[in-house]
């Protein structure tokens, strides 16, 4: 109910404007936790970010709710079986998948069977993994219906151990087009049943079956993590994803909130700490050194990026204002993260656009004098692009985040956070931003994570970080702290607003925010933890191979998958 001080009644018009109000916010409300949404594209994922979801750990696959569909009423291609259509049509082979023959001819396999016959909801054409691309995939297409629909899907197995999982299918839902999408979440090894819901736009059911899809195994990657789960979880909506070196066969992981695997991308990339970016309905990723490919929500290949620039390319961030890809990057004869690349994602050119050591003459010059050696001072090990025109970097080496303003027109260092006291020199002393209130310590920070909302006036915004090995004197012992900032730019100066300590884990520890939750990833020990906003675990991932583990990401995939 609203109280308004030292008013008896409202009016007929103030009435009639909060009667507008309430119902403004309640559909800014609905559209915020939409799983989907109809309308423009939108590629930074804010659709149910972070939101919390029930994951129910069920198993229904010996239900009998749903009907059974005939065998003549669907056609089913195997990776196996589409593969070999592939081969017998052409002079492809598979040794890359990623190459420009190999998808044109599956994308041209694929067009010539939805020519053959008339898909519809009622017989729709599945194909596990048409392109190569994720193994844990079914391509589905149901022709091009009378109205607009939403679909929907859910698999399940047999092993009581794997619970359900299942969403809405993201395809274009233009009137007149085709629908066709990718479901995710195939359990290898294994006979998988998916029911597959389409309904009106008002939620009316047009059509509902079961099919049953024997799946074959085609990798050693584990299906399901050891996850401990906390007292009360309530899980974020969205897939942990991370790079899973294993010598020339490398993966891009997605596993869900069970730890289950949903998707495995397959890559040849070898350097570390590599991710996936989505950019607008399509996905962005490295499958080789300096290689990289952008995938439509199908799987197939649209274009492949190769940098022929000296050096090699680590982490990077997306530019939606202006459609780039940036880089960080070292050069060829010297090992230090120390310049920015650009990637023109719709005209494939690529451009250096920031060297960081001109940027910092005075202290290169101080560090190598202090050290007596060449080293890399710098270490840059992270990137986020602000507004499209600026950006804010990492230092894992100087513990140091930078703010750089006019990235594309002049590189200028607008200031720098840090708690190192060699910034305190006539050169950098004024680009220190002040901390107000509570001193924090940052010995050992080599990630960040750039955040904003509605709520903030301009110039403000949060960043938050942990630093991995923090020292408590008076007990000689070790534990680590996250950081929330609000830092405030036109005042030149930050503020603490959220502190959590955690347990000290030996080896790398990287933390990313989602949401009001926080994940951290242990590459010692191959593990990752998902934390509500008041520190308590929400569930605990255990990976056990000894393959090579990185930072771990999590994505709706909304407006790709989903």
């Amino acid at each position: 109910m609203f109280h308004f001080r030292g008013a008896i009644r409202l009016n007929y018009y103030n009435r009639c404007m909060l009667v507008l109000l309430v119902a403004t916010f309640a559909l800014l409300s609905f559209g915020c936790n939409r799983r989907y949404a109809e309308g423009s594209d939108s590629g930074k994922n804010i659709w149910g970010f972070g939101n919390n979801e029930n994951s129910p750990y069920e198993n229904t696959y010996k239900e009998n709710k749903v009907t059974n569909a005939a065998e003549n009423s669907y056609t089913f291609y195997s990776a196996k079986d589409f593969e070999t259509l592939i081969f017998d049509s052409s002079n492809v082979r598979g040794d890359d998948i990623y190459s420009l023959a190999y998808q044109e001819g599956a994308l041209n396999q694929l067009l010539t069977i939805k020519k053959s016959k008339a898909f519809t909801i009622e017989n729709p054409l599945f194909i596990q993994n048409p392109f190569g691309t994720n193994s844990n995939g079914l391509y589905v297409y149901v022709g091009t219906p009378s109205q607009k629909v939403r679909i929907s899907y859910k698999i399940s197995v047999s092993t009581e151990s794997i619970p359900d999982f299942g969403d809405s299918l993201y395809f274009n839902r233009t009137e007149g087009t085709e629908v066709e999408g990718q479901i995710i979440g195939l359990i290898e090894g294994q006979r998988n049943k998916v029911i597959l819901i389409a309904t009106d736009l008002n939620g009316k059911l047009i059509s509902q079956m079961a099919y049953f899809f024997d799946i074959a195994s085609t990798h050693e990657m584990e299906t399901k993590l050891n996850t401990q789960y906390g007292e009360q979880p309530t899980f974020t909506r969205g897939l942990f994803s991370f790079f899973h070196k294993d010598g020339v066969n490398s993966s891009f992981l997605f596993y869900d909130n069970h730890g289950v695997l949903r998707a495995n991308i397959p890559t040849k990339y070898q350097s570390e700490d590599a991710k996936v970016l989505q950019i607008k309905n399509e996905i962005f990723y490295a499958i080789k050194e300096n290689e990289y490919i952008l995938l439509d929500n199908l799987g197939n290949v649209i274009k492949r990026y190769t940098w022929e620039g000296h050096g090699k390319l680590f982490d990077c961030d997306y530019d939606d204002k202006n459609n780039k890809v940036i880089f960080l990057a070292n050069t060829e004869n010297d090992s230090m993260i120390n310049r920015g690349v650009e990637l023109n994602i719709a005209k494939g050119g690529w451009k250096e656009i920031i060297n960081f050591a001109y940027l910092l003459p005075h202290r290169k010059s101080e560090t190598n004098k202090e050290e007596g050696i060449e080293k890399d001072w710098l270490d840059l090990s992270s990137i986020q692009l602000i507004n499209g025109k600026d950006i804010l970097v990492c230092s894992k080496e100087l513990s140091t985040v930078f703010r750089i303003n006019n990235l594309y027109t002049g590189p200028v260092i607008r200031w720098l956070m840090s708690g190192d006291k060699n910034w305190n020199n006539k050169e950098y002393q004024s680009m220190l931003l002040t901390e107000l209130g509570e001193t924090t310590t940052k010995t050992s920070i080599d990630s960040m994570d750039y955040e904003t909302n509605r709520r903030l006036s301009e110039g403000q915004f949060y960043l938050s970080c942990i630093n991995y090995d923090t020292t408590d004197v008076a007990n000689d012992t070790k534990y680590s702290v996250f950081y929330k900032y609000l830092i405030e730019d036109s005042q030149n100066r930050y503020r603490l607003i959220q502190k959590i300590d955690f347990p000290y884990h030996s080896g790398h520890c990287s933390s990313i925010l989602y949401g009001n939750h926080i994940i951290l990833s242990f590459d010692a020990e191959k593990q990752f933890i998902e934390y509500d906003e008041k520190g308590n675990a929400i569930a605990t991932y255990q990976t056990g191979n000894k393959k090579a583990f990185y930072k771990v990401y999590k994505y709706t995939m909304d407006r790709y998958w989903f």
